[in-house]
């Protein structure tokens, strides 16, 4: 007879244990989802001051970016980001351009002061 009640109580214990904590697991109540205004107004708050995943980027340009986002598909929310991006990136051509003539221009300058008039393809482009 007692080992019958020891055995009981080996096997008790951890099968109260693991019903108590299987109860306190479920009876949690998952987060309710954010609305879309929700993130977006978080995701401002976070590139205003400089928190992760927003480090480093413009509030101004993430404002742009998700004036156009409506819903939670991933593809929106890339092509937003990349109408920004591409801003940036037209910029950057431009200004690449317009250094490249300035250099072309001065490189044309010095070939001709040197008496030679041949200027490259490569220096006209742009």
């Amino acid at each position: 007879m007692q080992a019958i009640s020891t055995n009981i109580k080996r096997v008790a214990v951890p099968a109260q244990a693991f019903f108590f904590f299987s109860a306190l697991a479920f009876s949690q109540a998952p987060a309710p989802e954010r609305t879309i205004d929700e993130i977006k107004t978080e995701a401002i708050h976070r590139a205003e001051n400089g928190m992760y995943p927003l480090i480093g980027l413009d509030p101004a340009d993430v404002g742009e970016a998700l004036a156009s986002v409506k819903t939670r598909d991933k593809d929106e929310w890339a092509a937003a980001f990349m109408g920004v991006a591409d801003r940036y990136m037209n910029e950057a051509i431009s200004s690449a351009c317009a250094f490249s003539r300035s250099a072309a221009a001065d490189r044309a300058h010095s070939i001709r002061r040197q008496g030679d008039h041949r200027i490259s393809a490569a220096i006209q482009e742009c």
